[in-house]
């Protein structure tokens, strides 16, 4: 059958987040082709999407994926002949890829959702800055989570933590891994349902993914977000060109990129240093507390210069406020 090469990319391309190249589930590291839906499962993320094509098997996802990315036609014709997916362009070239025809559906495993309600269109945008706000990894398993509750979305991994406030159509609090928030990372969230230990997402583009859902609690943070402020504090518009300038040096933290900042009086330095080595940048600043150090990932710098949100410093935190949350990282005193 012939198909829109782009368009059936982008149908495997959204179910990645399920795939798995542990042995920890069969078929984890597949794409499954069954009834006119692809799907992926590796028992923690469980994607589906309707696709374009209607056979029935298991197809490794690495070879494919490669396959159709460096392809340039647009259209290619894709049949199933014995154990092989057959992918032909234009009578010029033809590529058999090995399959599997039994499909193991594992992903039945999990229950189908209840019913759908809508989440604000901020939700996605929410779940990707509590995610940043989590460890990648810890001792303290909960602090890899989210915690998603009616009335928003919180994390922290102790040295940094986000309150995003928001209607959140769940029946109780609910922590999903970190890893498992970036199955919907960009793609806008439509609709949330529950079910036997899952949580479900429907983005706007017919994805469907289910991630385990844990139950459990956050360390309590509130003192923290209610601390009074110190001082305060305005970041120059020059500071994205310093960290332009400094992202070869930006240590790779537990939770992503992570800028070190030394503020005094009138003054900021930029500081990065990663087994490359150090770069450190001086800009003026409006501040006249006292002087403090603290670590941030550069993209909250970015959120925080386009959209211009009020920074204050307490005695233990920088605390940013946005439209519908607060954001804060740990800081130290400078002697």
């Amino acid at each position: 059958m012939k198909i829109q090469r782009k368009e059936f990319l982008r149908h495997l391309e959204s179910c990645a987040p399920g795939l798995s190249s542990t042995d920890n589930i069969e078929q984890s590291e597949c794409f499954l082709f069954t009834n006119g839906k692809v799907y992926t499962f590796n028992d923690e993320v469980l994607c589906q999407q309707d696709t374009v094509v209607n056979f029935r098997c298991a197809a490794p996802a690495k070879p494919l994926l490669e396959t159709l990315r460096k392809l340039t036609e647009d259209e290619i014709d894709i049949s199933l002949k014995d154990s092989q997916l057959v992918i032909k362009c234009a009578n010029i070239r033809q590529i058999k890829l090995n399959i599997q025809l039994d499909v193991i559906p594992h992903y039945e495993s999990v229950d189908a959702p209840g019913d759908w309600s809508d989440v604000p269109p901020v939700f996605a945008d929410a779940l990707a800055m509590a995610a940043d706000s989590a460890a990648k990894d810890s001792e303290a398993w909960e602090l890899t989570c989210v915690e998603l509750s009616s009335r928003g979305l919180q994390a922290t991994d102790v040295f940094q933590a986000v309150r995003y406030k928001l209607d959140c159509p769940i029946s109780k609090p609910t922590l999903i891994k970190r890893a498992a928030c970036g199955a919907v990372n960009e793609l806008g969230v439509a609709a949330l349902a529950e079910s036997a230990g899952w949580v479900h997402f429907k983005t706007y583009t017919g994805l469907q993914v289910a991630v385990r859902a844990y139950s459990g609690s956050l360390p309590d943070l509130s003192d923290a977000f209610r601390s009074e402020s110190e001082a305060s504090l305005r970041f120059p518009s020059s500071l994205l060109d310093a960290l332009q300038k400094a992202a070869a040096f930006l240590a790779d933290t537990g939770t992503g990129k992570q800028a070190q900042f030394r503020l005094k009086p009138g003054k900021i330095m930029v500081r990065g240093q990663n087994e490359s080595g150090i770069y450190e940048e001086v800009r003026d600043v409006e501040y006249d507390g006292p002087p403090k150090c603290f670590g941030i990932n550069p993209k909250h710098i970015q959120t925080l210069l386009k959209h211009d949100y009020p920074v204050s410093l307490t005695q233990s935190a920088l605390r940013i406020r946005g439209e519908n949350f607060v954001y804060l990282t740990s800081t130290e005193n400078i002697v």
